[in-house]
């Protein structure tokens, strides 16, 4: 039952991260994507009955800083003139899904096999999974091109971003039906959630009784990827 939950685990981070890497501001899409993977970090431990805190999710992420870096170039890509969100996202939308799933498969390799929780087990997880992961990711190809040629049509915007109490969504639904507008911390968890009709063009949301933090806005659409907006509560 562990390994099928932290399984499933994976499975629902990997589109979550892949569709996080069409965010168009530099180094918000890695923070994003860094969020998701930590989120499945708790969900695949909880499977195995442990607990991890942030900071000691974050300290042992350092076992894939070689890995990773790849996303921070990509995002930074998105800073130079003229290629800005265009050039490579495809790419960096598999490579973000590759490595979420090989960092997911890295802690079950650790957990299923009873090893200390350390920098060398979970990189040797890692280096053991990375063909699962990268099959596992590019599974998503048409839905990641799809859900980037989408992007200019839904144009999901928020406003503002640094908000205290009230912030407002734009978005164009209305080729693709219904859709969710859910507000989710750093480890996943879920805020708030509102259903939108595809007549809708428009949200208000209340923000006041949310703790302040860094959390994303996420857009669930219908044969798409999610589109995600980081939001900073203050």
């Amino acid at each position: 039952m562990s390994k099928e939950c932290s399984d499933n685990c994976i499975k629902v981070a990997v589109p979550l991260a892949i569709g996080a890497a069409v965010i168009p501001i530099p180094i918000a899409d890695a923070l994003a994507i860094s969020s998701i993977q930590v989120g499945m970090i708790v969900a695949i431990s909880k499977c195995y009955g442990r607990f991890l805190d942030q900071n000691t999710i974050k300290g042992l992420m350092g076992a894939f800083a070689g890995s990773t870096v790849g996303l921070w170039a990509w995002s930074l890509i998105k800073t130079i003139p003229g290629l800005g969100t265009t050039a490579g996202i495809i790419g960096q939308m598999i490579l973000a899904g590759t490595i979420t799933a090989a960092i997911g498969y890295a802690f079950q390799y650790v957990y299923e096999n009873q090893l200390e929780l350390n920098h060398k087990n979970l990189k040797d997880g890692f280096n053991k999974n990375k063909r699962r992961a990268k099959e596992e990711a590019q599974q998503y190809q048409n839905v990641a091109k799809k859900t980037k040629d989408a992007k200019e049509i839904v144009n999901f915007r928020l406003n503002p971003e640094n908000v205290s109490t009230i912030i407002d969504f734009s978005f164009n639904i209305s080729n693709y039906g219904n859709a969710t507008l859910t507000i989710v911390d750093n480890s996943n968890n879920v805020i708030k959630t509102v259903e939108i009709t595809s007549s809708q063009t428009d949200l208000t949301l209340d923000l006041s009784d949310v703790p302040a933090g860094s959390y994303l806005a996420k857009l669930t659409i219908n044969g798409l990827l999610p589109y995600f907006h980081p939001i900073k509560k203050i």
